[in-house]
């Protein structure tokens, strides 16, 4: 407030600039507040989102080799005899 203004104005005016004043520091404060409550919002929607993706992805792998097992085994079993028939041939 320029000093020209300050002085032609009386005291009550002089205070209720000032609560004026408070009150829009008080806005200002209240606005950053609201634009940090919706980041952490975002940040933890975002956590939320990335771990239901990570269990649905783990999720769907150990039906897959539930489902494969049977032929996981049985094709590791053809490696591993294939492997001793290999070892036996040498000698």
């Amino acid at each position: 407030m320029d000093q020209a203004k300050l002085a032609t104005m009386s005291a009550g005016e002089v205070l209720n600039e000032f609560k004026v004043s408070l009150l829009n520091t008080g806005t200002a404060f209240s606005t950053l507040g609201s634009i940090g409550l919706t980041a952490l919002s975002t940040l933890g929607n975002m956590a939320i989102s990335m771990i239901a993706s990570f269990a649905i992805e783990e999720g769907i792998k150990a039906i897959y080799r539930i489902v494969k097992a049977e032929e996981i085994a049985i094709k590791t079993g053809k490696e591993a005899k294939n492997a001793a028939d290999e070892t036996f041939k040498t000698y």
